[in-house]
């Protein structure tokens, strides 16, 4: 069964949106919405950026420590980063650093004692079929996937 089914879903998404942008707004875009799951998908603005793999990842383990104090109870969910067409197209050092975020928030949450669970992003690097023209962003048949997960 799809991990949201019967779920209802408020996307507090924003283009161009860093690991920092979410910490400083989490309050009003997440925690005031007090919201069951989150399903955390960030980072990778981070890296194509210039950012540091190890300041994203402990971005995240931040807003997992935040989300916990705010809501007790809610589940958190890491969508890996996905290595789309694009980023391999940036090069093998970028795809290196989406893999190493990956490893990185695994490992955490391997040792968070369920605090955090993982979706692979490796369903969404198969076919390009999945992507707008960009070759980076989920078109409908993408986010088809996505919501089956």
């Amino acid at each position: 069964a799809p991990l949201l089914a019967g779920t209802r879903c408020w996307n507090a998404a924003f283009g161009g949106s860093c690991t920092d942008h979410l910490l400083e707004h989490a309050q009003e875009l997440v925690f005031a919405h007090r919201p069951a799951v989150v399903v955390y998908f960030c980072g990778t603005n981070d890296l194509i950026s210039g950012g540091e793999v190890s300041l994203a990842a402990q971005n995240f383990v931040d807003f997992v420590t935040m989300a916990k104090q705010h809501l007790p109870s809610v589940r958190c969910v890491y969508l890996e980063p996905t290595v789309t067409p694009f980023v391999r197209w940036l090069g093998d050092d970028m795809v290196a650093r989406y893999m190493e975020l990956g490893r990185d928030v695994r490992q955490y949450a391997a040792e968070s004692g369920g605090l955090v669970e993982i979706v692979a992003s490796a369903p969404f690097m198969q076919s390009m079929d999945m992507y707008l023209g960009d070759n980076h962003h989920l078109n409908r048949e993408g986010h088809a996937k996505l919501a089956q997960v």
